[in-house]
């Protein structure tokens, strides 16, 4: 839900959360969740671990707020994907965060037939970070956010999002292209 609200990008960017990292937010009548996250794309070595802010669509609070639920998996000081006590893994991970979602990808994926087997042997399969990929789309689609400011939250450039949403992208734009230029008569 996390990366389907914000389009955050899965591995460094959700493990690095922590729910000092969360802020339920308002403005101009707008509620969205403010997410401050490390980055995970920089392409100069002394930017490694620099923190971006992601805006999060409301949608994402009800989520956090079950999360919070389940003692087991909420520490208010620690990261919100964290090994939990109840981890199978050495007692040195509990607390730290989960860098890999893999695995638990691919049990959800068949138990929730987004994916079969046989879309494994043909390489056609759902990753996690086709959620992001869906985020984007939709943002384009649906809303009236533009591309830089979409670029801008989602840690990308408005290059990158044209070269793998042009026609999301066109069809987003319909509205204000296809409006008639009134020339004032002088």
């Amino acid at each position: 839900n996390i990366i389907q609200y914000s389009g955050i990008r899965p591995g460094v960017e959700m493990a690095s959360l922590a729910w000092k990292d969360v802020e339920y937010k308002s403005q101009d009548g707008q509620e969205y969740v403010k997410l401050i996250t490390t980055t995970s794309k920089q392409k100069n070595p002394e930017q490694q671990g620099k923190t971006r802010v992601v805006i999060a669509m409301k949608q994402l609070q009800p989520h956090l707020e079950e999360i919070k639920r389940h003692k087991n998996c909420y520490d208010e000081s620690g990261f919100i994907f964290a090994h939990p006590p109840t981890t199978q893994l050495p007692s040195k991970f509990i607390g730290k965060p989960i860098k890999s979602f893999k695995a638990q990808w691919k049990s959800f994926s068949y138990f929730a037939g987004i994916a079969s087997e046989e879309e494994e042997e043909t390489k056609e399969t759902k990753t996690l970070y086709s959620i992001r990929h869906y985020y984007m789309e939709q943002r384009l689609i649906n809303s009236d956010v533009s591309l830089v400011a979409l670029a801008d939250n989602t840690g990308t450039s408005p290059d990158v999002i044209l070269r793998w949403y042009r026609e999301a992208a066109s069809e987003s734009f319909a509205s204000s292209l296809s409006k008639v230029i009134e020339r004032e008569q002088s």
